[in-house]
C-alpha cells in the first residue's frame, strides 16, 4: 500500500515551509509522477546550489544571481517561503554595485541549510 504524500498546506500547525499543491496538480494527482517531480527537483536544486558555491569561489556574482532567479521559479512551485526570501536577497545582492561578498556568502550558506532541511522533509514525505 502506498503512503499518500502529506500536503503541508492542509494543516496550519504543520512545521513544513512548503506545499505540494502545485506539484500535485502538475502530476495530475498521480503519486508516481509526483515522486518523479520531487526527485528531479531535489537533484536539480542540489546541482544549482553546488554551482552557486563554485561561482562564489570564482567571484562570478552575476552567475549566482542567474541561478538564484532560476531557483526562485522551482522553489516557488513549492511555495518554500524561507528559501524564496533568501533567493530574492541573493538576486538583489548580485546586482547591487555596493554588495558585500560576505553577505552573498552568508546568504548562500543559509540557503544551503534551509534547502537541506527541505530536501530531507520532501524525501521523508516520499517514503512509502
Amino acid at each position: 500500500m502506498q503512503k499518500k504524500m502529506v500536503d503541508s498546506s492542509k494543516n496550519a500547525s504543520d512545521p513544513r515551509d512548503y506545499t505540494l499543491a502545485n506539484f500535485r496538480m502538475f502530476a495530475n494527482e498521480d503519486q508516481t509522477t509526483l515522486r518523479l517531480f520531487i526527485e528531479a527537483f531535489i537533484i536539480q536544486a542540489k546541482a544549482e546550489l553546488h554551482h552557486m558555491n563554485q561561482f562564489l569561489a570564482m567571484k562570478e556574482f552575476s552567475a549566482i544571481g542567474e541561478i538564484a532567479h532560476k531557483l526562485r521559479n522551482t522553489f516557488g512551485q513549492l511555495e518554500a517561503k524561507k528559501a524564496l526570501i533568501l533567493l530574492g536577497k541573493l538576486e538583489r545582492l548580485t546586482v547591487d554595485p555596493t554588495f558585500d561578498e560576505n553577505q552573498i556568502s552568508s546568504q548562500i550558506d543559509e540557503l544551503q541549510l534551509i534547502s537541506a532541511a527541505l530536501f530531507l522533509q520532501l524525501e521523508e514525505d516520499m517514503k512509502p
